[in-house]
């Protein structure tokens, strides 16, 4: 190769990486503004879990709460049940009888 073709080549290998290296410049730029809006969503999202966490802490309150109320309408209703049948049973087996 002759020293002009040398040059010639060069040159163009220079705007090729002038180029690429404006391309890897704008794709950075992008990647960090698409990571501060990630950054700025996160926070948000993390808002958000803290208030629904509140939240469902509450509701869990709450399903305990009727829990322990169902759970005690239940032992009502079989005590209620057991005296009904003990009632049943003593009035069918044992005779009243007046005095």
């Amino acid at each position: 190769m002759n020293s002009d073709a040398l040059n010639e080549y060069s040159r163009k290998n220079d705007s090729q990486v002038q180029t690429l290296a404006s391309k890897i410049e704008g794709h950075v730029n992008e990647e960090r503004i698409r990571d501060a809006d990630m950054a700025e969503q996160i926070i948000e999202l993390k808002a958000q879990v803290s208030e629904l966490s509140g939240e469902v802490r509450e509701l869990i309150g709450m399903w305990q709460q009727a829990k322990g109320a169902v759970n005690f309408m239940k032992l009502m209703a079989a005590i209620v049940a057991g005296g009904s049948a003990a009632w049943a049973w003593i009035s069918a087996h044992i005779a009243f009888t007046p005095k």
